[in-house]
């Protein structure tokens, strides 16, 4: 019989994002970019009007420009017909000095790929090209023609 292994502790006590980035000033400092980036995306979701939740990612602050992706090219209009607005939520939540929205259009990636077609041959097809194979002198040609006639639907 098998022996059971002996129950280890729990990991996260070692993974804590402290000590994983003790030695390290630059991952220390692209964490605190990446939680500053997700407070920003938070609160601007909170500022859109409804209808554009959810349509809409943060992708950096600079120099009172806010830029951000959109999902299509008529919600970055929208969103841009409500930008003073918009602005006028996040410099007041956030204490900042935004001047501008730039937007950037990244449509979301098709989840379904599109079904493939198989197409057949029909039987009259497949005797044309057994005719022409029949006729022709090259070799490779002739047996090109008779590999793609063998593909004719079984009626």
């Amino acid at each position: 019989m098998p022996r059971r292994q002996p129950k280890k502790s729990s990991l996260s006590p070692l993974l804590s994002v402290t000590k994983l980035t003790a030695g390290s000033r630059d991952l220390r400092h692209l964490i605190a970019k990446a939680e500053q980036l997700n407070t920003f995306d938070e609160h601007f979701e909170h500022a859109l009007p409804k209808p554009l939740r959810g349509h809409f990612k943060v992708n950096g602050l600079n120099n009172n420009q806010l830029t951000i992706t959109a999902t299509s090219a008529a919600l970055a209009t929208r969103c841009r017909m409500s930008q003073q607005q918009i602005l006028a939520t996040l410099n007041r939540q956030l204490d900042l000095k935004l001047s501008q929205i730039k937007i950037k259009i990244r449509p979301k990636s098709l989840t379904h790929p599109s079904p493939q077609t198989f197409r057949t041959l029909s039987t009259e097809n497949a005797q044309i090209l057994i005719t022409e194979a029949e006729q022709t002198k090259d070799e490779k040609l002739k047996e090109m023609l008779m590999r793609l006639a063998s593909h004719a639907r079984q009626d």
